[in-house]
């Protein structure tokens, strides 16, 4: 939640002489009378996920509030502004009956001192992030619970079998399941008669393309990924990549059985490149926000 927090309410209303001694704090979001219950499009929270607080007017048929609020409900919540002459006990029975009590956080009068109008406004922006972090939270135990039990049910499946090129594939296929992945390859390390190891190439799958490929086996060395990744057992994950000074700014080498396919960069800098990159069997080379020696590299 980076950026801005927002204050919403409507044009003319009574909540905006609240809401106007807080546009250091927070962006101010006036929106026209007429978008209230049924006459607009607008929505309770910026398009931008912004968290947003709503000051609505507690008038006697309800909370003053687009009619499309519902939809925002995750990141918006409502604090209503109690006029002249109503009692905090009446006012708390009326939005009850409208179709946006879901978001009702509090009641706050229209004369409030503007310390408890800013200690409510924290509270129910706290309240949204409060509410986010519990969502995360429960959203990753449900998958630290599917993806145990999908670990348990590969165990199961590879106790029975016993064919290798099934079992290799089970392995491949239901981690990607796993792990989400697009496409993946599964490499063996194998030991030759002096000891000395290497690795063999031995499967890939991709739902987006179809193409053949064939084994090969590569020298188990920390100079390509797969190698690297084998040596050390770390996860390898290439993210606002930046260099200052170097031969080559990109050196990709596939192979012409086994071109390395769907390679995306973005968010990478190089500065100081001396030559030209090599890329050689590539296929499918995206990048964005790439720049080379200060120029934007498309990947052609």
């Amino acid at each position: 939640m980076s950026s801005k927090k927002q204050l919403w309410y409507l044009e003319g209303s009574a909540a905006e002489k609240l809401a106007a001694n807080f546009g250091g704090s927070y962006a101010l979001r006036p929106v026209p009378q007429k978008n209230t219950h049924g006459g607009g499009r607008v929505s309770g929270v910026a398009r931008n996920g912004a968290p947003a607080v709503w000051l609505a007017d507690l008038q006697p048929r309800g909370l003053a509030l687009p009619g499309n609020i519902r939809r925002a409900r995750n990141q918006t919540r409502v604090i209503a502004v109690i006029p002249p002459g109503r009692s905090p006990a009446s006012a708390a029975r009326a939005p009850r009956a409208t179709e946006n009590a879901h978001a009702l956080f509090a009641f706050l009068p229209l004369k409030a001192p503007r310390g408890v109008v800013q200690k409510t406004l924290a509270a129910a922006f706290q309240n949204i992030e409060l509410a986010e972090r519990e969502r995360s939270a429960r959203k990753a135990l449900r998958t630290a619970e599917r993806e145990r039990e999908e670990l348990n049910e590969i165990g199961v499946a590879l106790s029975a079998e016993r064919e290798i090129n099934s079992l290799l594939s089970m392995i491949l296929s239901r981690t990607r399941e796993i792990t989400g992945a697009d496409a993946g390859s599964l490499y063996l390390v194998e030991e030759e008669t002096a000891g000395k190891r290497h690795l063999r190439f031995m499967l890939t799958q991709n739902d987006s393309l179809e193409f053949p490929f064939q084994e090969f086996v590569l020298p188990l060395a920390e100079d390509s990924l797969a190698g690297f990744t084998a040596l050390r057992g770390e996860v390898l994950n290439f993210a606002d990549f930046a260099k200052d000074g170097n031969t080559y700014a990109l050196e990709v080498r596939g192979f012409q059985s086994a071109p390395i396919r769907d390679l995306r960069l973005a968010d990478c800098t190089f500065d100081n490149i001396a030559e030209r990159n090599i890329i050689e069997h590539v296929e499918g080379l995206t990048c964005a926000n790439v720049k080379i020696n200060g120029v934007n590299f498309t990947g052609r």
